[in-house]
């Protein structure tokens, strides 16, 4: 481009441009590359691939902490996604666990989700069958009503149970500190 915003600057007319990171034959158990963020001594943070094979590539996500630079995060060649471990691709198919997101704590915390909303009204967690639907986005659902505190459990789109702070209420539109 004739008119830079930053040191590198790609610019094509048509189609989208790419920036290639590509290592040279003979290795293909290696990182293939990657991009630093780093101040005036130390290296902060870091995005690389790695391949174990040929034809497979993980994407890893590095952050400095105390002086010591370590993988955070990792989207492997099969799609897992783990934060806090290094390899979420065996962990669900070794019976640890279900395929998909895993999260691991450090040694000596608790591992944890938060899931925030944008307003104070509740928050969610979905369970869909991916058909794309309206109705199949919330097949299954846990709902956080902060304001009302209470936690509703749902199927179909519907709260079947209710917990207060007076307890379990096996039919949500009933509040009675007697269930």
């Amino acid at each position: 481009t004739g008119a830079p915003v930053g040191q590198l600057h790609l610019y094509q007319t048509s189609n989208d441009p790419y920036i290639y990171i590509q290592r040279g034959s003979g290795d293909t158990t290696a990182t293939i590359g990657g991009i630093f963020w780093r101040n005036s001594t130390n290296n902060l943070a870091l995005i690389d691939a790695a391949s174990t094979d040929i034809n497979d590539g993980d994407l890893r996500f590095y952050t400095m902490g105390a002086g010591t630079l370590s993988e955070q995060m990792r989207i492997a060649n099969n799609g897992e996604i783990g934060m806090g471990l290094t390899d979420p691709e065996s962990y669900g198919a070794n019976g640890n666990g279900s395929q998909g997101l895993v999260v691991q704590a450090p040694s000596g915390s608790y591992s944890a989700i938060t899931i925030r909303s944008g307003y104070n009204g509740a928050g969610s967690l979905n369970f869909a069958d991916g058909s794309g639907s309206a109705a199949e986005r919330r097949n299954g659902f846990i709902d956080c009503d902060h304001i009302n505190q209470r936690l509703n459990i749902g199927i179909g789109g519907t709260s079947v149970a209710r917990f207060t702070a007076n307890g379990f209420h096996p039919n949500p539109s009933d509040s009675a500190a007697a269930n």
